[in-house]
C-alpha cells in the first residue's frame, strides 16, 4: 500500500469514528458568590477592615451580653469622651506607621506637656494661650528629638522611641514632683485650659440617667481632626507621599 492510500485510510477512520463522537457541547453551571464569599473578597481588597470588623463584633457581642445597657446613648457619649484624646495621638500615629515607623513615646510626650501646660497656667499663673503654647513647643521638641535620632543618626525608631519612653516618663515625675494638678484649682485659676472639655450637646433624661448624652467639644475635635487627616492622606499629593514613603 503507498503511503498516499495509507494516510487517505487513516483520515477515512478519522471520519467515521468522528461521526460517532458526542457532539454535544460542554455546559459548565454558574455559581453564584455567597454571603461568606463576598465578605472574604472584601476583607482580601480592604485589609484595614479586618481590625474594624473585629471591634464592631467585639462590641456587639459585649453590649448585648450586659443587657443592653453598653447602647444607651449616655454609656455611648462617656466611651466617646474616653476615647477622644486617644483617638486624636492614634491619628497622628498612624501617619507615622504608614511611613513604616513607630513611636512608643508618644504617650509620655502628651503626659508631660499637659503638665507642662498645668503648672504654668495653674501653679506660675501664666496666660492659658501662653501655657499652652509652651506644652506645646515642649511636645514638639521631644517630637523632634525623636525624628532627628531617626532621621539623621539612621537609628530604628522602635529603639529610639522605647529609649526616650523612659527618660520623658521620668522627666514627668521629675517636673511634677509627683503632684496632680486639681481639677478644682483649675477651674478656679485657668479655667480655660479645659475648654475642650466644654459641652457642645448635652441631652438629660429626667426619667432615667441611662438615656441622657453629652458631646464634648474636645469629641468635635477629634471628628474634624480624623476627617481633615483622611482627606490629606486621599485627596492630595502628601497624602500620596506619605504612603510611597
Amino acid at each position: 500500500m503507498s503511503e498516499q492510500a495509507a494516510a487517505t485510510k487513516v483520515i477515512s477512520d478519522f471520519e467515521a469514528t468522528l461521526n460517532k463522537a458526542d457532539t454535544k457541547v460542554a455546559e459548565f453551571e454558574t455559581r453564584q458568590d455567597t454571603l461568606l464569599d463576598k465578605v472574604r473578597s472584601f476583607l482580601q481588597a480592604y485589609n484595614t477592615a479586618i481590625p474594624v470588623f473585629v471591634l464592631l463584633l467585639s462590641i456587639f457581642v459585649f453590649g448585648f451580653t450586659s443587657g443592653g445597657r453598653f447602647f444607651t446613648a449616655n454609656n455611648l457619649s462617656i466611651v466617646f469622651q474616653q476615647v477622644t484624646v486617644i483617638g486624636i495621638i492614634a491619628i497622628a500615629q498612624t501617619i507615622v506607621i504608614l511611613t513604616a515607623g513607630i513611636d512608643l513615646s508618644i504617650g509620655a510626650i502628651m503626659v508631660l506637656s499637659s503638665i507642662v501646660m498645668g503648672k504654668l497656667a495653674v501653679h506660675t499663673g501664666l496666660p492659658v494661650p501662653v501655657a499652652v503654647g509652651a506644652g506645646l513647643f515642649a511636645g514638639g521638641a521631644m517630637g523632634y528629638l525623636n525624628g532627628v535620632f531617626v532621621t539623621k543618626l539612621r537609628l530604628p525608631p522602635f529603639i529610639v522611641t522605647l529609649g526616650t519612653l523612659y527618660i520623658f516618663s521620668a522627666l514627668k515625675i521629675w517636673y511634677s514632683k509627683s503632684e496632680s494638678i486639681r481639677a478644682v484649682d483649675t477651674e478656679k485659676i485657668a479655667p480655660n485650659l479645659i475648654v475642650l472639655g466644654w459641652d457642645v450637646i448635652k441631652v438629660i433624661d429626667k426619667e432615667s440617667m441611662w438615656n441622657g448624652a453629652t458631646l464634648k467639644l474636645g469629641g468635635v475635635c477629634f471628628i474634624l481632626l480624623a476627617a481633615l487627616i483622611w482627606y490629606f492622606l486621599n485627596r492630595t499629593a502628601w497624602g500620596r507621599h506619605v504612603y510611597a514613603v
